[in-house]
């Protein structure tokens, strides 16, 4: 008896794969994370996309190594899908397969920030996506994925049936030995500065959009006050810097302007150097207000960096104890945290073993794979 089909929704993924790294943020990771972690299965696998963007398909499947054309079977016509389960990382199912009683349906709520943040409130308005996911949450035929215990209770204060919210957090698609080791080196460390043209010195590290809730700009100032304690070090961030209100762009640049010689901002990072600058920072410093996950605390603790995070939302989930957990809004617990990483103990030591060995809990096959092969039975 063949298996049943499930349908992996990539009309957003095809459509940012060409973006040169303007759209590719944490969701379009996860997006790709879940379709190679999906190839990779013994799923009856099958690709819904849009039919104006089905040029784009060779793209997609040389970056994937998919060198047999025709391989995987693309749906662009959501009447054609009769039965099985259709799953999307973003976007609300189209409606006939909404309307369709005899498809299981499925999509993933990665956070409700646009409902939690006035600045981010125009997401959220009719007519745009984030608007028709929040519709097709409340349809009773539709399972939530999401990614931590605190998108859950987010959606359950929404009023969303608690039995059909399952929480399946993100995993890591790389190998589980210990390769960080060969990206810490004194040579990688100065490709990089030469790379990006920041000082050669110790760095802390910060990856994001620079949008408010991110906190940017207090760890900014925390970090001046590590200057006037003299210390040679330097402030290395990096991220997207569009669709930020200009007040805020501006008092972030006006403390890069007057500490040229120790604050970097070096805009997008190629995919293949942010490992490595996790491997030889000082530490991530990832203090959001908010985060429905938070990628980057993750990935610095595969590869051994010490996490500066936020006691609040996801991050707790995420890193535990095997991290330095502070007040998001507390200016002297961010330089305190500073000053810790800059003198390692032994008790440093054992918070990044504890730090890589829990990130290795954190894999899509043992949670979001398996969630999806129950919705087939």
């Amino acid at each position: 008896m063949e298996m049943k089909p499930l349908y992996y929704d990539i009309r957003h993924l095809i459509r940012v794969f060409d973006s040169c790294g303007a759209a590719r943020t944490g969701i379009f990771r996860v997006e790709l994370d879940i379709l190679e972690e999906l190839l990779r299965s013994d799923l009856n696998l099958k690709l819904f996309c849009d039919i104006k963007d089905m040029s784009k398909v060779p793209f997609l499947e040389s970056y994937l190594g998919i060198e047999r054309e025709g391989y995987y079977q693309y749906v662009s016509n959501a009447n054609d899908i009769e039965c099985g389960v259709f799953f999307s990382p973003i976007f609300s199912p189209p409606t006939e397969i909404i309307q369709n009683r005899s498809i299981t349906k499925a999509l993933m709520v990665h956070d409700v920030i646009p409902l939690k943040m006035n600045a981010y409130s125009h997401v959220a308005k009719e007519g745009t996506w984030f608007h028709s996911v929040i519709q097709s949450i409340y349809n009773k035929d539709v399972h939530v994925f999401v990614p931590s215990e605190v998108t859950r209770a987010d959606l359950i204060g929404l009023g969303v049936d608690q039995y059909r919210i399952t929480v399946c957090p993100h995993g890591l698609n790389i190998s589980t030995d210990k390769s960080f080791d060969s990206l810490c080196t004194t040579l990688r460390k100065r490709y990089l500065s030469f790379k990006y043209n920041y000082a050669e010195k110790d760095y802390f590290f910060s990856l994001g959009s620079i949008h408010p809730h991110k906190n940017l700009l207090r760890q900014l100032l925390a970090f001046e006050k590590i200057l006037e304690q003299g210390k040679d070090v330097i402030f290395v961030f990096a991220g997207a810097a569009t669709k930020t209100s200009s007040n805020y762009l501006n008092k972030v640049f006006e403390i890069v302007d007057r500490n040229p010689d120790n604050i970097f901002y070096l805009g997008y990072v190629d995919d293949a150097d942010v490992m490595s600058f996790y491997a030889n920072a000082l530490a991530l410093v990832f203090t959001s207000e908010y985060e429905g996950f938070g990628f980057p605390a993750l990935d610095a603790m595969r590869v051994g960096c010490p996490v500066i995070t936020s006691e609040r939302s996801s991050m707790e989930e995420i890193v535990g104890q095997a991290g330095i957990l502070i007040d998001y809004q507390n200016l002297q617990e961010h330089v305190d945290a500073y000053n810790f990483c800059l003198e390692p103990t032994l008790g440093m030591h054992d918070m990044v073993e504890q730090a890589y060995m829990r990130s290795l809990q954190f894999s899509y096959s043992t949670n979001l794979i398996r969630s999806l092969e129950a919705l087939l039975e």
